[in-house]
């Protein structure tokens, strides 16, 4: 008992140069991330950093239901817009704080994904995405038309003189902006981890591999595919949210269409489905590469972007669907020598030095 006790202790002191390497590295990001709007005070970098964010949230929406779930969503646009559409319409006409309407967003756009996917759960996945992409032009249909939510005007929100945390303005200051919302990505991306290592997450990984063998084997699909579809349409309605508030404008055309759920298909697919940093990553890549497309080709090539991404998302589905990240674990075997090395403690126990 002795000995192993001493064993146990003399263990404990192995350290790996990964784990140090792993906890300096995630400091230095916290430290980057935190000090971002400090170091580049330019606010067209500052608003490329909020819109990363915002689109790396909403990527992690859809990865939750088409990355690590079975069902493919075309109309994630559905749950944006209607984020948006709670969190300004109930600031501007009833002057209620928009953080009470986030989480109104939430409950709405998780009841609507209930609601539509209640029949199309029990089919295949491909009726689920037909689905939502046939309800993101319904609403956008219905919005345009309807009166109390701005017709096709669209919602704008009244400036306050003040900044004010509460109201979710500040006045033009893109800082505060962006701390919010890398506040709102850290929570949505801890929730997704959570998910993904619990009972829940081996599930819908087990019903995405085989769901009649899963099925066979007791697995609930149709609750747990209701689970994951309230999260996935939570998050993308905090996104939906987030850019209601910071552009102070709201309309149909620009929240129910094809190209938001394009983005947020984009960024999980580009940084790798099925993955925690996938979303983020391929933000990270395409919004940039996006705004330079965009100032380079100017108003002439409008869409051209747009159409661009359509085929790299072609490319990716075909030659590279598990994204950046899926080729680095592809060809790990590269850097078989480097996470050997990383393996290996840095302080070594008296028990290991007795072998020697």
């Amino acid at each position: 008992m002795k000995d192993n006790g001493k064993q146990l202790m003399n263990d404990t002191r192995k350290i790996s140069r990964g784990m140090v390497f792993r906890v300096i590295g995630g400091l230095c990001l916290a430290i980057f991330l935190l000090s971002f709007p400090h170091i580049f005070t330019s606010n067209y970098l500052r608003n490329l950093a909020i819109l990363t964010c915002m689109w790396a949230i909403g990527g992690q929406a859809w990865n939750v239901l088409s990355g690590y779930g079975s069902r493919y969503s075309m109309g994630h646009a559905i749950f944006f817009g209607l984020g948006a559409y709670s969190s300004a319409v109930l600031f501007t006409k009833y002057g209620i704080s928009p953080w009470i309407g986030m989480i109104i967003g939430m409950l709405v756009s998780s009841s609507i994904s209930v609601i539509v996917g209640f029949p199309t759960f029990k089919l295949t996945p491909a009726y689920y995405g037909m689905a939502t992409l046939g309800f993101t032009f319904t609403l956008q249909a219905v919005f345009l038309n309807w009166r109390w939510v701005g017709d096709s005007r669209g919602v704008f929100m009244p400036l306050l003189r003040k900044s004010s945390i509460l109201d979710f303005q500040f006045a033009n200051n893109k800082t505060q902006y962006y701390y919010i919302v890398l506040f709102l990505l850290v929570l949505s991306y801890l929730l997704v981890y959570k998910v993904s290592k619990s009972k829940l997450g081996f599930y819908i990984r087990a019903m995405k591999e085989d769901e009649l063998a899963a099925q066979s084997l007791g697995v609930d699909v149709m609750k747990n595919l209701q689970i994951v579809g309230i999260i996935s349409a939570s998050l993308a309605s905090v996104a939906g949210t987030f850019y209601a508030q910071y552009m102070l404008y709201v309309d149909p055309m620009s929240v129910y269409n094809s190209i938001t759920s394009n983005n947020f298909i984009l960024s999980a697919t580009l940084g790798g489905i099925a993955t925690i940093a996938g979303p983020l990553i391929g933000a990270i890549i395409f919004i940039p590469t996006g705004e330079l497309i965009r100032g380079w080709i100017g108003g002439s090539g409008k869409a051209f972007d747009q159409m661009l991404w359509g085929f790299v998302i072609i490319l990716i589905a075909i030659y590279r669907p598990s994204g950046i990240l899926g080729w680095f674990k592809e060809h790990a075997k590269f850097f078989s020598g480097i996470s050997k090395w990383m393996k290996e403690p840095i302080v070594r126990s008296n028990h290991d030095n007795s072998r020697m």
